[in-house]
């Protein structure tokens, strides 16, 4: 796949599809539920100060820098789509004021900042990368010491969807499979020592005849543990910092992980 598709991905959106880059996460409302829930869970296992500097690696059309800078930090945006970068501009403009919030159109392959951040965030997006194991190893190069480096990815399985077999035919991008032993590992490469991973549970309980679903829920648990074909949500602290001990998934059969350097 093709980094200029990437680029000219927004380019060929339908009409629907542009104006769901100036509302998401609202719009689609299969995704909504999903959307809402990570960007609680990135906060929660953030637990920042406010005015903490964050920085949100291949941001798209900025609705989490929105967010979190409307959550009191002090954020950077960056995507290699000028395009998105524009979107997520016109964005900020007519949805936030006083906040502190710029944007960059930059590859995050590539992409380094002479700033050093409390927090670098990756939500849906590495998977977009053909060399994720850069992007890993220059947001642990942005970090402060203590830092927090906290992705939200498709697991195993992912390249197989259908909707990413449609994807990567329509718009010439790249939907990679991430396995996320492999990147526990790329963090322990990178100095992050200590990485745990935890099964969310988030999902319906109740199944379709009102009872409890707990068949639904050891299926959950058996693709975690034996199969990874799951989401994966993976905070890596830079330096001495500490752990914040667990956290939780965003839908059904979702992993997370810890790490410490």
């Amino acid at each position: 796949m093709s980094k200029q598709g990437e680029i000219d991905y927004p380019n060929k959106l339908s009409k629907e599809g542009v104006e769901w880059l100036y509302t998401k996460p609202f719009g689609i409302s299969n995704l909504l539920v999903r959307h809402l829930h990570d960007f609680t869970v990135i906060l929660s296992i953030l637990d920042l100060p406010k005015h903490s500097k964050v920085i949100d690696l291949a941001c798209g059309s900025g609705w989490t820098s929105i967010y979190l800078a409307k959550s009191g930090f002090k954020v950077k945006g960056v995507d290699i789509s000028a395009k998105m970068i524009d979107i997520a501009r016109k964005r900020a403009e007519s949805e936030s004021e006083g906040i502190e919030l710029e944007f960059e159109s930059a590859d995050i392959e590539d992409y380094m900042d002479d700033e050093k951040y409390d927090a670098v965030t990756i939500y849906d997006a590495l998977h977009h990368c053909d060399n994720w194991h850069k992007v890993i190893k220059n947001a642990a190069a942005m970090l402060k010491k203590g830092g927090k480096l906290l992705m939200i990815e498709p697991g195993k399985g992912h390249q197989k969807a259908n909707n990413s077999k449609k994807a990567i035919d329509k718009y010439d991008v790249s939907e990679n499979d991430l396995d996320v032993v492999k990147i526990k590992q790329e963090c322990l490469n990178n100095g992050f020592i200590k990485v745990k991973t935890y099964f969310s549970t988030l999902g319906p309980l109740i199944g379709k005849t009102g009872i409890l679903g707990l068949g639904n829920m050891i299926r959950r648990i058996i693709l975690h543990k034996y199969f990874r074909e799951n989401r994966i949500i993976l905070l890596a602290i830079n330096g001495n910092g500490q752990s914040i001990g667990k956290g939780i998934g965003d839908g059904a059969n979702d992993s997370v992980a810890v790490a410490t350097k």
